[in-house]
């Protein structure tokens, strides 16, 4: 994403914005992650698997964080083509 000379204060924001959004993602992914290896952990050492409030909380975040990010970083991209927009229709 280029900085717009005529907006520059926006096209900082929109920067910040898609860094934030995959942020959010990395987030999610990550708690996805760190519950799945748990759980194959307990798979694998022959324990049976006790739900606590904390592995739903895991999946949780991580099924709200991930999407989330990804519309965080939707919304700087449209603040992007609407920039190549502007670009275009002033030529």
């Amino acid at each position: 994403m280029q900085v717009n000379d005529r907006f520059p204060v926006l096209s900082t924001v929109a920067k910040i914005i898609w860094g934030i959004g995959i942020l959010v993602a990395i987030v999610g992914v990550l708690a996805l992650g760190a519950e799945f290896i748990e759980f194959t952990k307990m798979g694998k050492a022959g324990a049976t698997w006790e739900w606590s409030p904390n592995d739903y909380a895991k999946i949780a975040a991580g099924v709200i964080f991930t999407p989330m990010g990804l519309v965080i970083m939707a919304i700087a991209e449209i603040i992007g083509v609407l920039f190549a927009i502007e670009l275009n229709t002033r030529k």
